[in-house]
């Protein structure tokens, strides 16, 4: 099928003309997987997460929350809680309800996608950490600084450990515990975070 093997949002990864020009490339592509499979097989639930992905880019939040919904569901029936695509489509659908400001209800699942990913690839993968990552932002957002705090400044040496200094969760890492840092008002440890992994983190 077209666009088969490509990672998953490819096309909703450049600019937001970009990711509206892909928006019926993915429409076309779940429409004839779903009228070649059906409804529930593994190629049209991953069509469908593509799908929900690309909405949620282009922040069209309650759409998104509608396919998102039907698709973890289906998911969730079809492949089993801890598959890949399931937890994909739980992704999509944790970042619908953010995107609608269902803070709590995003923060519940960002959570279990935490302790699915914990399973399936280990407690310090990168998609795990990028899990747990969701959780802080979602802490952050909810004005729960502290508790955003002790998550990013327990990520940032994993992220150096699993992937270096330059990798974007790394550097993402960095920022999002200055930020906490400065909400908190302890602006003389934010100064450190970078100059390196600052000194009252836990040795590595």
């Amino acid at each position: 099928m077209f666009l088969a093997g490509v990672p998953r949002i490819a096309a909703c990864m450049h600019a937001r003309g970009d990711t509206e020009r892909a928006r019926p490339v993915f429409q076309r592509i779940l429409r004839l997987r779903a009228a070649k499979f059906g409804d529930d097989h593994p190629d049209t639930l991953l069509a469908a997460c593509n799908m929900g992905a690309c909405l949620n880019q282009l922040e069209d939040y309650r759409g998104a929350f509608r396919l998102n919904t039907g698709t973890v569901r289906r998911c969730e029936n079809r492949l089993g809680e801890d598959d890949r695509t399931t937890i994909l489509a739980a992704e999509n659908l944790a970042g619908s309800l953010f995107g609608l400001g269902q803070l709590e209800a995003a923060l519940t699942l960002y959570r279990d996608i935490h302790q699915r990913y914990r399973r399936v690839s280990g407690e310090n993968s990168l998609a795990a950490l990028d899990a747990k990552s969701a959780v802080a932002i979602t802490l952050h957002k909810l004005g729960h600084y502290e508790a955003a705090r002790t998550i990013n400044a327990d990520l940032l040496p994993r992220y150096e450990r699993a992937a270096g200094k330059d990798y974007s969760g790394t550097k993402n890492t960095r920022a999002r515990l200055e930020k906490n840092l400065r909400a908190l008002g302890r602006d003389e440890e934010a100064d450190e975070v970078h100059g390196g992994i600052p000194k009252f983190l836990p040795p590595p």
